[in-house]
């Protein structure tokens, strides 16, 4: 089994790094993995990685902060957020 970083060494970590810089992270992850071709196992019919696509509104405030906040009204309340488009490789074993 591998080791997985404390919650607090990534939020030292990720208050060090640019936002940018976070998704760049990602896509050098992935980009890396398929050129090993540490994935080539997972393809379907040998040929297609497998995607999963999540639209959802993951940042969600009480309050307005920025122009380009989205709204959902409640009965009592009022939201805002920020949708967001996710796109993950899937694996067979669950990675």
């Amino acid at each position: 089994m591998v080791g997985r970083p404390h919650g607090d060494t990534l939020d030292y970590c990720y208050k060090n790094l640019d936002v940018n810089e976070i998704g760049d992270i990602r896509t050098k992850m992935i980009r890396h993995l398929i050129q090993m071709r540490a994935l080539e196992q997972f393809r379907l019919l040998n040929k297609y990685y497998m995607i999963a696509a999540d639209a959802s509104g993951v940042l969600v405030y009480n309050e307005k902060h920025c122009e380009h906040c989205l709204e959902k009204k409640h009965k009592n309340h009022t939201i805002y957020y920020h949708p967001v488009l996710e796109l993950k490789l899937v694996t067979a074993n669950g990675m």
